[in-house]
């Protein structure tokens, strides 16, 4: 089995582009663009599902499948019947004068 790894590389110009992204959020709440920041972060909600839906950065020839097994059943004689409480009747009930 081939070593696993985390994405542990640091990118320039993501954290630039991150800088960018919460300057430009600030700006908008300070200059009350309330609609505009609404729609910004639509549009990067959106393309951030999109890029989890399609499983972008995994090939085809790496990505393995998991097999699921079923539970295996309990045995019989580990099964305990359960004890259905007794109902009392609607005459035992009512105090009688």
């Amino acid at each position: 089995m081939p070593e696993q790894t985390t994405g542990g590389r640091i990118s320039l110009w993501g954290i630039l582009g991150c800088i960018a992204f919460v300057a430009a959020v600030i700006l908008m709440i300070t200059y009350d663009h309330q609609k505009e920041l609404y729609l910004l972060m639509t549009a990067v909600l959106s393309v951030f599902l999109l890029m989890i839906a399609f499983d972008v950065g995994i090939e085809p020839k790496t990505a393995q499948t998991v097999a699921v097994a079923e539970p295996a059943p309990l045995p019989a004689s580990e099964t305990v019947p359960v004890e259905q409480p007794v109902k009392k009747s609607a005459k035992t009930s009512k105090k009688r004068r």
